[in-house]
């Protein structure tokens, strides 16, 4: 009985002081224990807060989720992003550093495997205040407000393979 009022009591005291209850569950995951995510229907729903690095968290997300393939997309507001154009004749990325904060109006990409490792492979859209539009592939990037991702897992293991005369790592689909 002492203990039910004790957490009646801190329901209160959290109430008034207008925080949330610390989570009880234990979640042993590194980054899922710090994203706010939850699972619908085999679909991950995740928001990112401001300041999560977008690639390096999605991946290590992954990993702990033993997530080998899966489609992404999302929208949000997003700063310090590199974007990259990969011009096929140099087969090397031309990178646009975006420092303020855009809009996300789209991000579309896949989970696949590279060197037993999850890859996150993204492509994004921004817009800035003047409503002019740029995208290409999302090299790395931070979450400016909020990013509102959702990550669907796949019933497989999907292998990248390296083709030199593209210069691109392309779905190994054997």
């Amino acid at each position: 009985m002492k203990k039910i009022i004790t957490f009646i009591c801190l329901v209160f005291v959290f109430t008034l002081v207008g925080t949330s209850l610390p989570s009880f569950s234990k979640n042993t995951d590194k980054v899922a224990s710090t994203l706010n995510y939850r699972l619908v229907d085999g679909t991950y729903i995740i928001r990112m807060d401001k300041g999560q690095e977008i690639m390096s968290t999605l991946k290590q997300f992954c990993e702990e989720k033993k997530i080998y393939a899966a489609t992404i997309q999302g929208i949000g507001a997003g700063e310090n992003l590199n974007i990259g154009f990969f011009n096929t004749k140099t087969k090397q990325y031309e990178v646009k550093n975006i420092k303020d904060c855009v809009e996300i109006t789209s991000l579309l990409g896949n989970v696949t495997m590279k060197n037993d490792e999850p890859f996150i492979h993204l492509h994004i859209t921004t817009a800035d205040s003047f409503h002019s539009v740029s995208g290409g592939h999302l090299l790395s990037g931070e979450i400016a407000l909020t990013g509102e991702i959702f990550v669907r897992p796949l019933n497989t293991k999907l292998n990248r393979t390296f083709v030199p005369e593209m210069g691109i790592n392309t779905f190994d689909m054997k």
